[in-house]
């Protein structure tokens, strides 16, 4: 949520064939948990999107973001995320993932798995997905 717009504008620019995935996590007992606020990420990029055809996934993706978008804050609060955050004593981390186009910084992808900022990995030496 918090670079969603430089996200997809850095799509746009680049263009290409795009995949975005909302990952989810596991269970403790490794079963998928899917997440709403991955669910609400990616369509918060998708939404930025110009020129791309969406699957039925994306577009209910961007449906969802769209229907959530004015209580995010409350959306992810309430979430099995959000609800074991505050368990855990981290109820501002769920504030925080709330704050919509906070950051500019678009991360890569680099072949050593970690990210780096598009801004510092452009132009660099080889070895980051775009």
């Amino acid at each position: 949520m918090r670079n969603a717009a430089a996200v997809a504008r850095f799509i746009n620019a680049h263009k290409g064939t795009v995949s975005v995935i909302a990952c989810g996590e596991r269970w403790p007992n490794g079963a998928l948990r899917p997440a709403i606020e991955d669910m609400l990420a990616a369509g918060a990029i998708l939404d930025g999107l110009s020129g791309y055809q969406l699957s039925c996934e994306a577009q209910m993706a961007v449906a969802a973001f769209r229907a959530a978008n004015e209580q995010l804050a409350a959306v992810l609060a309430e979430s099995g995320s959000g609800r074991e955050l505050a368990a855990k004593g981290y109820p501002q981390d769920v504030q925080i993932a709330a704050e919509w186009n906070r950051s500019q910084t678009v991360p890569l992808l680099g072949k050593d798995g970690g990210y780096v900022a598009a801004s510092s990995a452009l132009g660099s030496a080889p070895g980051f997905f775009a």
